[in-house]
């Protein structure tokens, strides 16, 4: 696997941190364990604060650990997602890995949140494990860690 170069800690706070890697252009978001406590309106705001970074950023390659969320996200959520989140996403992205949680109800969270979205714009891979996503984001090689839950590429 490639190597990565230096990182800058872009957003750090007791339910998100987000790390970019400015040659590559690649950001790894990482859910923390404060997300069980974490409120709608707290969600809402780290989901701002993510597509903001993204798109300062220019960000490219994006991997999202989910591994320990903790928050599931509802029918309401999902919708405010759609129509303020997704219209204003960047452009710039290219390649989305996701690190499932190994909580079954918050991978048919994600699963249905992301069935309902236009991820026509980039390629969009979950994956069991970091090292796998990180592996298809920086070299497109895919392990048997890889899931394409939307059956769409």
């Amino acid at each position: 696997m490639e190597t990565i170069n230096v990182n800058m800690k872009v957003h750090d706070s007791q339910f998100m941190r987000m790390d970019y890697y400015p040659v590559e252009k690649y950001m790894e978001t990482t859910w923390q364990p404060g997300t069980k406590y974490m409120s709608i309106d707290q969600y809402k705001k780290e989901f701002i604060s993510h597509i903001s970074l993204l798109a300062k950023y220019q960000v490219k390659l994006s991997l999202v650990n989910e591994q320990l969320l903790h928050f599931t996200v509802g029918p309401e959520v999902q919708q405010w997602i759609e129509k303020e989140i997704i219209p204003k996403s960047p452009i710039s992205i290219e390649k989305v890995a996701v690190v499932l949680s190994h909580d079954f109800i918050q991978q048919l969270a994600v699963e249905l949140q992301l069935s309902s979205t236009s991820c026509d714009d980039f390629e969009f891979l979950f994956f069991e494990t970091k090292e796998a996503a990180k592996l298809w984001l920086l070299t497109r090689k895919v392990e048997e860690h890889a899931y394409n839950l939307m059956s769409k590429r």
